[in-house]
């Protein structure tokens, strides 16, 4: 049940504040003092577990795991990924603010950790409610454009993405979908071959 819960707190976690920096898992970067900055992947995704457990250590199986799956060669990989997050983070291995080394074990958050929760619900309703009462009285294919629109501006791209395909079908457009490596969604409008 813990696990559960756990699982369900990360999923709805937006991002992480640490000492002078936050984790936007959003966007995907890290903000500082110095401003956001873009991390490689692993380096990504090392912080993120580690901020997800802390203040528990990680072990050098877990990170191994969840950061490098069946790609993993050896455990080789992980201090150089860590020796890169402490630079991004100026943080210092003899006297850690950050990340902290457990010897032969793992490596764990020494700071104080804040769960920023995702207002992706709140951010939901309140983009269809805007969207629905500034459009009354106007066609469907008018409330879906105010919807892609709205969704759009406040960074919904999945709700702005349906509203789009939305549109291309009430057009008679056929739509293919294609996502990349990372997840991303892309969208093509096919012409029809059918006779209307």
């Amino acid at each position: 049940m813990m696990q559960r819960e756990r699982q369900r707190h990360v999923e709805e976690t937006a991002g992480f504040r640490f000492g002078e920096f936050r984790l936007d898992l959003v966007r995907e970067e890290l903000v500082g003092p110095a401003g956001a900055c873009v991390l490689r992947r692993k380096v990504f995704d090392t912080l993120r577990v580690l901020l997800e457990a802390a203040p528990a250590v990680v072990t050098l199986d877990e990170l191994l795991d969840r950061v490098w799956g069946r790609h993993a060669l050896s455990a080789s990989a992980i201090p150089n990924v860590i020796a890169e997050l402490r630079r991004m983070l100026h943080d210092d291995a003899a006297l850690p603010r950050y990340v902290e080394t457990r010897h032969r074990r793992g490596y764990r958050m020494c700071a104080a950790v804040e769960h920023e929760r995702a207002a992706v619900g709140a951010d939901l309703l309140g983009t269809l409610d805007e969207a629905s009462a500034r459009a009354a009285g106007a066609t469907p294919r008018q409330r879906l454009e105010r919807l892609q629109r709205v969704a759009s501006e406040r960074g919904l791209a999945f709700l702005a993405l349906q509203a789009k395909l939305s549109l291309q079908a009430h057009a008679g457009a056929e739509t293919v979908l294609f996502f990349d490596d990372e997840d991303a969604c892309g969208s093509a409008a096919m012409p029809s071959a059918r006779p209307r």
